[in-house]
């Protein structure tokens, strides 16, 4: 692989006559342009041109929330929207303490910059297509395997120590109030049955312990979805070879780093749940109804989830209740 010079952010004079970026002031100017491929290449050719990348390959690669391009076999570039400098922060921090991990398949950041306020990276390509592409061509071990690799690369993310991520931290007894207060006026505006908000609300009136007193927060990808792990088939078998995305990360309880792929990989296959928890690290003893019940705190307390969208993970055959939605997601058997 060559050698990328590695340069830091550096402001650019900004004139109506030099911009290389779009005015974005808000999420629907993004959404306008995002996938509009000649809006990026002037920037992503100066890009290039910084660190000695060829921009003749430079290749589009959606889909995501931020701007992607492949330069060739090794490379990508990412480009954040100063609308989310969060996502961008996250990232940097993580991959800068993650790059060395051998152990952990994700990309490797090679260097960073900025361009009229919008921050790049550049990044080591991870092989593989997102998992949500070729579920539907997984057998049932297959799925088991990669349900297997997810819990064993939640146990090596969560096992990372600390120091230096500080800027992600969170005081997690707040997030987890914030978050408590957040879901009840969601639940309160959504058109859900009085059945249904009734039963919610008395789960979250109720919720078990969400966090043990003095526990120690640890690193949170906090999106671990389908559309970020990365697959390929070799020998007939599909394996994980890789994580990508740490836009979301934060430091926080373990727990909740299992919503994610307990909706996406899991998918409300007890099975498929018992392997990636086993495989994490709990005990038979550990998967019962008190862990169910925390799982499911955490679900709905999730920033990015909502009911509606647990419901749409089961097409024709919807729960029928809050409680057939919390077995259906998180029981370690047919039953709980």
């Amino acid at each position: 692989m060559r050698h990328l010079s590695r340069t830091r952010a550096f402001s650019e004079m900004k004139t109506s006559e030099n911009l290389l970026l779009p005015n974005i002031e808000t999420g629907e100017d993004y959404r306008r342009v995002y996938r509009h491929v000649k809006t990026w290449l002037p920037a992503m050719r100066l890009i290039c041109e910084r660190h000695g990348l060829d921009a003749a390959q430079l290749e589009f690669a959606p889909p995501g929330t931020h701007v992607v391009f492949r330069v060739g076999p090794d490379w990508h570039i990412k480009l954040f929207a100063p609308l989310w400098p969060d996502d961008f922060l996250a990232e940097l921090t993580v991959l800068q303490k993650l790059s060395g991990r051998v152990d952990l398949p994700i990309p490797h950041l090679v260097a960073n910059g900025e361009i009229e306020d919008w921050p790049y990276l550049i990044l080591t390509t991870v092989e593989g297509v997102p998992l949500c592409e070729a579920w539907h061509l997984l057998s049932r071990a297959d799925r088991e395997h990669i349900a297997v690799c997810c819990g064993e690369f939640m146990a090596s993310l969560h096992s990372v120590p600390t120091e230096g991520l500080e800027p992600i931290g969170r005081d997690w007894p707040v997030f987890v109030e914030n978050q408590i207060r957040h879901c009840i006026d969601l639940i309160h505006r959504m058109d859900l049955s009085p059945a249904w908000t009734k039963s919610v609300l008395e789960f979250l009136d109720d919720l078990p312990p969400l966090y043990e007193p003095g526990f120690q927060p640890v690193l949170l990808s906090a999106d671990i979805t389908d559309e970020h792990l990365l697959v390929r088939e070799c020998g007939g078998r599909w394996q994980l070879t890789g994580f990508i995305d740490f836009g979301d990360a934060m430091l926080g309880h373990p727990h909740y780093d299992f919503v994610a792929p307990g909706c996406s990989v899991t998918r409300g296959s007890p099975a498929l749940l018992r392997a990636m928890l086993l495989a994490y690290g709990y005990t038979e003893d550990q998967l019962n109804a008190t862990l169910t019940d925390q799982l499911m705190a955490y679900t709905l307390i999730h920033r990015f989830v909502t009911i509606p969208d647990l419901l749409e993970l089961f097409d024709s055959e919807r729960p029928g209740s809050f409680e057939e939605l919390k077995r259906r997601l998180w029981s370690f058997s047919e039953v709980i």
